[in-house]
C-alpha cells in the first residue's frame, strides 16, 4: 500500500483528524486536547497522526493557515480602506470567522491570534507600503493596531456568533479609525 504524501491536505484521514480537531475545540479549550482523544475521534492511530503533524500545536498552526482564506483578507482589506459597507459576508466566509474566532478566542491562543494578525498586516504591507516606507515603524505600529483590532473583533464573534454584531462592530471601528489610518498613510508617502 503507498502513503499519502504529507502535503496532501486532501487526504481523507488527514481531513477526520482536522474535523475532529473543530469539533472538540468548539467544546473545550485548546491546551485541553490530546492526540489520544484526536486519533481516537479520527479513528486512525498516532502513528497516522504524527505523519501529518508533529503535535497538538502543530496541528492548530496547520488548522489557522488554512482558516485564513482570501475571503477573510478581503474583509480585512474592505475594512481598512472603508468600504466594508458593501462586502457582503456570505455564510462559508461566516463559517472561517467562525472558525477562526473559535482558534484564536478566549480559549484559545494568543500565538494563533498573532499569526493571524500578521497575516493581515501582511496584506496591507503589499497594498500600502512602497520600497521607500517599507521600514517605516509608525507605519508598522498603525498596522499593528488595526490588525489587533479585527483580531479582537473576530475572537468575540466566536463567543455570540452574532453576524450583526460583528458587521456593527466592524462598521463602528472602521468609522473610528480607517480614514485616519489612509489619511496618515498618504502623509508617510
Amino acid at each position: 500500500m503507498v502513503r499519502p504524501k504529507k502535503s496532501e491536505n486532501e487526504n481523507p484521514v488527514r481531513s477526520r483528524i482536522g474535523q475532529e480537531f473543530w469539533k472538540l475545540l468548539r467544546n473545550k479549550p485548546l491546551a485541553q486536547i490530546t492526540v489520544s482523544e484526536l486519533v481516537k475521534k479520527a479513528e486512525c492511530n498516532r502513528a497516522t497522526f504524527y505523519y501529518y503533524f508533529d503535535n497538538v500545536d502543530d496541528l492548530a498552526w496547520k488548522m489557522l493557515k488554512e482558516s485564513i482564506p482570501v475571503e477573510l483578507t478581503k474583509i480585512a482589506q474592505a475594512y481598512f480602506t472603508g468600504e466594508i459597507e458593501n462586502v457582503t459576508i456570505d455564510p462559508e466566509t461566516m463559517h472561517v470567522i467562525e472558525r477562526l474566532s473559535v482558534l484564536i478566542g478566549k480559549d484559545g491562543s494568543s500565538e494563533l491570534a498573532n499569526l493571524a494578525a500578521d497575516a493581515l498586516k501582511k496584506v496591507w504591507s503589499k497594498e500600502f507600503l512602497t520600497e521607500e516606507n517599507k521600514n517605516d515603524e509608525e507605519l508598522s505600529y498603525m498596522f499593528d493596531f488595526m490588525a489587533s483590532g479585527i483580531i479582537g473583533i473576530i475572537s468575540r464573534y466566536g463567543r455570540s456568533l452574532d453576524t450583526v454584531r460583528l458587521k456593527e462592530s466592524l462598521l463602528l471601528i472602521n468609522t473610528l479609525f480607517s480614514k485616519t489610518s489612509l489619511d496618515f498613510i498618504a502623509s508617510k508617502k
